[in-house]
C-alpha cells in the first residue's frame, strides 16, 4: 500500500490495488486560463465585432457563466457562437498552456499500475488537442469529456456511473472548489479528493 503524502494529514490517501484516479484537466493537470482567456477574448470580438467589451482581471478564468454575466446583453445565439468561436481560437494559443508538474508526476506514476480516466467538462476535440500537445493521452484508460451539451451535470456522478466505480476506491485530482464538492456529491470520500496545492510532496 502506498500513501501520497499532501503535508496535510487528513488528505493522506492510501492507494490500493483498486485504486482508481480521477484527474480533472484544466487548472490541475494543465494550466490553461491565459490561453482559455485569450480564445475567448478572440470569439468575443469575431461575434460582437468590439475587443474592448470585457476585462479580465489575471486572477480570472473565464467561462460561459461569467460571459453571459460580464455582458448581461448577449442573446443567447450570440453567447453559443462566442462559445463554438472560442473552441476554434483556442488551438492559436497552445503554446500558452503548462503542465502542472506536481499532479502530473502523480499521472506518470501511478498509470501503469492503476486504473487512470480523465473526467472534464472541456469539449471533447479542446480535451484531445490539449493531452496531444503535452504528450498525456497515452497515459488515461479512457477519456470523459462532457462538453457543452452537459455544462449543469455532475461530470463525478457522470463518470462514477459510466464506469460502474464504487466511489470509495476513486482518487481525484481537482482544482475548482464546486468541483470538488460535487465529486463528494457523488460518494467519493472527503479524503479522497486532491488539489493540486496539497500535493507539497508524497512517496
Amino acid at each position: 500500500m502506498t500513501t501520497i503524502k499532501t503535508g496535510i494529514i487528513r488528505l493522506d490517501c492510501s492507494i490500493r490495488k483498486d485504486t482508481v484516479f480521477f484527474f480533472d484537466m484544466d487548472g490541475t493537470l494543465v494550466d490553461t486560463d491565459y490561453s482559455n482567456n485569450m480564445a475567448y477574448s478572440d470569439a468575443i470580438q469575431a461575434v460582437l465585432g468590439r475587443n474592448d467589451i470585457i476585462t479580465v482581471e489575471p486572477t480570472q478564468r473565464l467561462t460561459r457563466t461569467v460571459v453571459a454575466e460580464l455582458i448581461p446583453y448577449l442573446n443567447h445565439s450570440e453567447l453559443q457562437q462566442i462559445i463554438a468561436m472560442k473552441e476554434f481560437y483556442y488551438r492559436h494559443y497552445l503554446s500558452h498552456t503548462t503542465l502542472i508538474l506536481e499532479v502530473v508526476d502523480l499521472l506518470k506514476k501511478y498509470y501503469q499500475t492503476h486504473k487512470v480516466v480523465l473526467v472534464t467538462k472541456s469539449c471533447g476535440n479542446r480535451t484531445n488537442l490539449t493531452l496531444k500537445y503535452h504528450g498525456l493521452e497515452k497515459y488515461f484508460d479512457k477519456l470523459i469529456s462532457l462538453g457543452h451539451s452537459n455544462p449543469t451535470k455532475n461530470k463525478y456522478v457522470y463518470a462514477i456511473n459510466n464506469l460502474k466505480i464504487t466511489p470509495g476506491k476513486i482518487i481525484v485530482f481537482e482544482n475548482e472548489r464546486s468541483e470538488m464538492e460535487n465529486a463528494k456529491a457523488a460518494g467519493i470520500p472527503y479524503s479522497n479528493i486532491l488539489s493540486p496545492k496539497d500535493l507539497n510532496k508524497y512517496s
